[in-house]
């Protein structure tokens, strides 16, 4: 936080996710990068014949105490829609730790790898284990737009 800003590390508003400040998960990935310490998921979803996906890249911090993950890319089944929503969820060691983002709602439905951002750090100490989750809306497929979600349990390796 920079000096002068009132919000305090519990404000929802706050830089700091998960107890880990924005520089610290920058080098916190950049070791687990270094160290062949991160892994890729791709989270699947599907209603009727149509298909997303989300690709997930994650690691562990803190000797397994929390881990964090950033979404990469998506893709969708072709609709000829640029209406879709994809949720983002990261599930820790209770309901205090859980990351749920929206990364857009303009996702393009198009079958192509698409390049997304998003995402954070939950706690997992001492289970040692959290979810990842997606949830998606198909735009312009019928009214309402349906929504399907996964979720994939990580488990440190250590």
């Amino acid at each position: 936080m920079s000096k002068g800003d009132d919000k305090s590390e519990s404000d929802p508003g706050s830089s700091q996710r998960g107890g880990i400040s924005p520089d610290g998960a920058i080098e916190a990935y950049k070791e687990a990068k270094l160290a062949g310490r991160t892994e890729m998921k791709t989270l699947t979803v599907m209603y009727d014949n149509y298909k997303a996906e989300l690709t997930v890249e994650y690691w562990w911090v803190f000797e397994c105490g929390a881990f964090s993950a950033q979404a990469r890319q998506y893709r969708v089944t072709p609709n000829g829609s640029k209406s879709g929503i994809i949720r983002f969820l990261m599930l820790g060691k209770g309901p205090e730790e859980v990351w749920d983002e929206k990364l857009t709602s303009t996702a393009w439905q198009d079958g192509a790898w698409h390049d997304v951002e998003g995402g954070g750090a939950v706690g997992v100490y001492p289970t040692k284990k959290g979810k990842l989750g997606f949830k998606y809306t198909f735009g312009g497929v019928n009214a309402p737009n349906p929504s399907a979600y996964t979720e994939v349990e990580v488990v440190c390796p250590d």
